[in-house]
């Protein structure tokens, strides 16, 4: 008599089956070179250590020089602090890193000039250049755990970069934390993993190679910001906890951006709002100088309109004392004559 299977035991040999002939594609694919869809590896996503006036050239034709210390920061400090000196970082992406610029002529040179001449009587402050580029909030609050907080800023003002809202396959924050639910996590899980996952996606989503920038679709295929609200909130809010522990500050910012220096339309910042409640919930200071300078074209690279000149940079960097003056001497100035 035929032995006839139990349902338990052909759906167990049903799941064997089919996980041998996942495996089997999944290793067919990596043969083939086919590569799961995120490969990103923040730990190497920063500025090469150590350089000394290197020349790099941009995609749109400019050259321009800069140097970097022992960690990758466009700085000469060293993680050593000196004693009565107060330490300023400004952290974001490539605007604040001084892309297409050289080193004397970075956002952080026209703040350091502007405290030096205007404010030295109050004391001596080293401004330290933490820009990154390409990095979003999330990797913000990444870097500022790896590497910024070893120097022990005072006052660390973060720009919120544009970058949060490019759209991917999953965010930074997923990459650093995982998936906050179940879906999300296996989500992350396949786009990290499966290259079957990968060869599914270029099948239904022609676009699914290019990078979309929000507000963007691509293909109607399912993607998420580099960085979300909730997520920017929860970044910001551990570099605040982060600085708390030696009495520093945390400032957020929005720069200027193309529409905001000539009155064109070529960009808009859709997520100033949402900036602006995250401050609000989290009681920082929001540095806010989208309006400090309208009419300034010359404030932007002429190949480059999303970068700024060394014009813009001096500038808008000055524009920034009058906050990091209030937050590093007035504000505890006058909060040490209340304590007593």
């Amino acid at each position: 008599m035929k032995r006839r299977w139990s349902l338990p035991a052909r759906a167990l040999l049903g799941l064997l089956v089919s996980a041998g002939i996942l495996g089997l594609t999944e290793g067919g694919l990596r043969l083939a070179g086919v590569q799961p869809p995120y490969q990103a590896d923040l730990d190497t996503w920063r500025m090469a250590p150590n350089r000394d006036h290197e020349s790099i050239a941009t995609r749109e034709g400019a050259r321009f020089t800069f140097s970097t210390n022992a960690d990758g920061l466009r700085t000469s400090a060293s993680r050593e602090k000196t004693e009565g000196v107060r330490r300023v970082m400004l952290m974001g992406d490539s605007t604040v890193f001084g892309w297409g610029v050289d080193d004397t002529a970075t956002l952080a040179s026209g703040l350091q000039r502007e405290l030096d001449d205007q404010y030295g009587y109050l004391g001596e402050v080293e401004v330290i250049d933490g820009g990154q580029p390409g990095y979003s909030t999330a990797q913000v609050s990444w870097f500022f755990d790896q590497i910024a907080r070893f120097y022990q800023p005072d006052l660390v003002v973060v720009f919120i970069p544009g970058h949060d809202g490019n759209l991917g396959v999953i965010s930074d924050w997923e990459l650093l934390e995982g998936g906050q639910t179940w879906t999300a996590s296996t989500r992350v899980f396949l786009a990290q993993r499966s290259r079957i996952y990968q060869l599914l996606r270029l099948v239904a989503y022609p676009r699914a190679q290019q990078e979309v920038l929000s507000p963007i679709e691509s293909d109607n295929e399912h993607r998420v910001p580099r960085t979300s609200t909730s997520e920017r909130a929860m970044a910001l809010d551990r570099m605040r906890d982060q600085l708390a522990a030696w009495g520093g500050q945390l400032v957020v910012g929005m720069l200027p951006w193309y529409e905001d220096l000539t009155g064109g339309s070529l960009t808009e910042r859709q997520d100033a709002p949402d900036i602006l409640a995250c401050t609000e919930q989290l009681g920082v200071r929001l540095l806010d100088l989208r309006t400090c300078c309208r009419n300034r074209p010359d404030f932007l690279l002429p190949t480059d309109t999303g970068h700024y000149s060394e014009t813009g940079n001096l500038a808008v960097g000055a524009l920034m004392a009058p906050t990091v003056v209030d937050e590093l001497f007035l504000r505890r100035i006058s909060e040490g004559k209340r304590g007593d």
